[in-house]
């Protein structure tokens, strides 16, 4: 959510960024708060001395200068302390702030070898947090769980103990997710550890997912649901429907170089709507997450990326490539 501020106070935000930072706002007077206190800092840029002279920096580049001041501290970033905590939001405006008045150089932003950090976050109902990572993978947090990462340079790595959904970002390098159970290592697809019992439990949406224990190793498929019994193999099972099981997620919907047609999908089963999609758009990717958006909000946002035609009508959505139509 820091990110999403800070693009609505320098007025690059779309529509929507700005209608779920309204939102955000409106659902709890601490995140009023927050938000006025990222506007006063940002409000006081303009009365600093040195910040007319030259072009100002991006604001990716200015979010990616306070994120390598704050990791080049040593900061261990834990749920209860820095991401729930109201001086996250805070400590993030101001260092973006001293980025900028301090002319911090840019050659000194995270690389793509940098360490796994996050970014942004936000919390929502019952105390689900979501955390944007510096990688453009995103991560959703139970309640009453908790996620470390490890200052290790070149690596994309969480410690977590409880229970979290994840939709890693396609690279090189893999994420690994290490919990007392065993670790689960991936290179981009979604999936959810659940590491809250005295068994480790592994959802896979989409992709592969490498699940190491004490007692053996196996490889989850989407669709299927791999068990680590405490002192036992792995033991791997195909579901009817892995999103039963996610349902303490709330209204996330969340995708990473996700097909427009499993988009499709489950955009049908979270709305209830039966959603049409033209065979030239079939395989176009999105990238993106929603939070308890309407079925027509998330469609306009989906249209946007894919380049396609959209009519939301009653309990229906068709998505038309440009310059056709269905009558």
């Amino acid at each position: 959510m820091d990110e999403l501020i800070l693009k609505v106070l320098a007025g690059t935000a779309t529509e929507l960024e700005v209608h779920q930072v309204e939102r955000w706002r409106r659902a709890d007077d601490g995140n009023e708060a927050v938000f006025l206190q990222h506007r006063r800092v940002w409000d006081a840029v303009a009365f600093l001395p040195g910040v007319d002279g030259g072009e100002p920096p991006s604001l990716e580049a200015l979010v990616a200068a306070a994120e390598a001041r704050r990791r080049r501290s040593g900061v261990r970033v834990r749920l209860g302390r820095a991401v729930r905590s109201p001086w996250w939001g805070w400590g993030m405006a101001a260092a973006a702030v001293a980025a900028l008045v301090l002319g911090v150089p840019w050659r000194d932003a995270p690389t793509p070898e940098a360490g796994l950090t996050p970014v942004a976050s936000s919390t929502g109902a019952e105390n689900v947090v979501t955390l944007d990572l510096s990688d453009g993978s995103v991560l959703r947090l139970a309640p009453g769980s908790a996620v470390d990462f490890p200052a290790a340079e070149g690596s994309r790595e969480v410690s977590l103990r409880g229970r979290a959904f994840f939709a890693v970002a396609g690279e090189a390098r893999p994420f690994v997710v290490r919990t007392a159970g065993g670790d689960v290592t991936v290179r981009g697809t979604r999936f959810e550890v659940d590491a809250s019992g005295p068994d480790l439990r592994v959802v896979v949406v989409e992709g592969t997912v490498h699940v190491d224990g004490p007692r053996g190793s196996a490889v989850v498929e989407a669709g299927q649901v791999a068990h680590v019994p405490a002192g036992a193999p792995p033991q791997v099972v195909t579901v009817a429907d892995v999103w039963a099981l996610l349902d303490w997620q709330g209204g996330l919907l969340v995708y990473q170089a996700t097909p427009l047609t499993q988009v499709a999908g489950e955009v049908a089963r979270h709305f209830g709507v039966t959603v049409t999609v033209a065979p030239e758009l079939e395989e176009r990717r999105i990238t993106a997450w929603f939070e308890d958006e309407t079925v027509d909000e998330v469609t306009a946002a989906v249209c946007v990326v894919v380049g396609a035609r959209c009519a939301v009508g009653e309990g229906t959505v068709t998505m038309d490539a440009p310059g056709t139509g269905r009558r």
